[in-house]
């Protein structure tokens, strides 16, 4: 959380970008919750909630660089630190801990992965996806990280090809 845009003298922070911002302290607030307070390039502080990045083991007085996620129309700007282990539009192998098959309009597996602190993931694979069913891994997407989880997509190369001549299996 930060003052509206108007009030940083027209130093403006841009969605989208990633900015290097100094860990400053955490501070616990009337709602109960631990929230850490970073600083930016221009001296303005935020506040990020600390249980969702915790995991990450970052400490006060050090550097870290966070994406601008969105900035509301009260000017309040959401931000993603780094996460240690991922980055966005790489492809990583997650732990398969369970599969769910649901019947409907379209054959779907959803399948629940976990990353490197544990967090349970969903990931939807259409019918059409191939899965080796035998594997405890899937290679999987990061398409962006929320919250300190990754959101993923299963990997472009674990698709099915499809075979000469044969259209719709």
């Amino acid at each position: 959380m930060t003052a509206p845009g108007w009030y940083n003298e027209g130093k403006k922070l841009e969605e989208g970008k990633v900015y290097r911002f100094r860990f400053v302290k955490t501070t616990l607030l009337s709602d109960g919750q631990d929230y850490m307070v970073f600083e930016d390039p221009y001296a303005i502080r935020h506040l990020i909630p600390f249980d969702f990045y915790r995991p990450y083991g970052l400490q006060p007085d050090s550097e870290v660089r966070c994406l601008v996620d969105r900035i509301n129309c009260t000017g309040r700007v959401f931000l993603e630190p780094q996460h240690p282990h991922y980055t966005a539009g790489e492809v990583y192998n997650f732990r398969i801990v369970e599969t769910i098959t649901t019947t409907g309009e379209e054959l779907t597996d959803r399948l629940m992965v976990s990353d490197v602190f544990g967090n349970k993931i969903e990931v939807t694979v259409p019918e059409s996806d191939f899965i080796d069913k035998s594997s405890s891994e899937l290679k999987c997407v990061v398409v962006k990280i929320r919250k300190g989880v990754p959101e993923l997509r299963p990997d472009a190369a674990c698709t099915r090809p499809e075979l000469p001549g044969v259209k719709g299996l």
